[in-house]
């Protein structure tokens, strides 16, 4: 697999056959909109992260996909933003391409020994979580957390040790507390 950044915005990412043989996917068979095509997806952006840094952080992307005749692909990721429902319905309409977005989840715990816990869960899945942690006036600790929509939550097991906080809540939240960590709240409280 290859990486090529275009610009701030847009990668274009190579694929072998090897690649696509290995992750199960064609240009012609690719389903978007199952989980597990999702998941891979992912992955690959995963890798484009660690190698060429290109992070797609909570920005809806658009994915296309073309052929290339040596049976690999070609897969073009652009950073879309925050985009309108009418044009995220237009690009969802093509069979050649798909939107993905990350989600902010944002969980309530009572004490630090419940978060270090639940950040120690966490760190189990491997790999770098794009997290912070927050501290309220009552000695609470609020952690956010990138998570992919893909179906069933990677993170479910954070409710083990504390509260999801609705949607609604999450202005109060960052408008009511002390900001902690800066993107790596699962590292810094894996070890407290």
């Amino acid at each position: 697999m290859q990486f090529l950044i275009i610009s701030e915005h847009k990668m274009k990412i190579t694929l072998q056959k090897a690649d696509m043989e290995k992750y199960g996917i064609g240009v012609d068979t690719v389903d978007y909109d199952t989980p597990k095509c999702r998941r891979i997806f992912w992955q690959i952006l995963d890798e484009a992260k660690q190698k060429k840094n290109f992070d797609v952080g909570e920005e809806r992307v658009l994915l296309q996909m073309y052929p290339k005749p040596d049976g690999g692909g070609e897969l073009f990721v652009t950073k879309l933003g925050k985009m309108a429902p009418s044009g995220v319905k237009k690009i969802e309409e093509s069979d050649r391409v798909t939107t993905l977005k990350n989600e902010r989840l944002t969980y309530r715990f009572p004490d630090g020994l419940s978060l270090s816990e639940a950040a120690r869960a966490v760190s189990a899945f491997g790999g770098r979580v794009e997290s912070d942690v927050y501290l309220d006036e009552d000695g609470g600790y609020y952690l956010t957390i990138l998570e992919r929509p893909e179906g069933k939550s990677r993170y479910l097991c954070l409710c083990e040790y504390g509260d999801a906080v609705p949607k609604c809540l999450e202005g109060y939240v960052f408008e009511h507390t002390t900001k902690l960590t800066d993107k790596n709240g699962i590292e810094t409280y894996k070890e407290a």
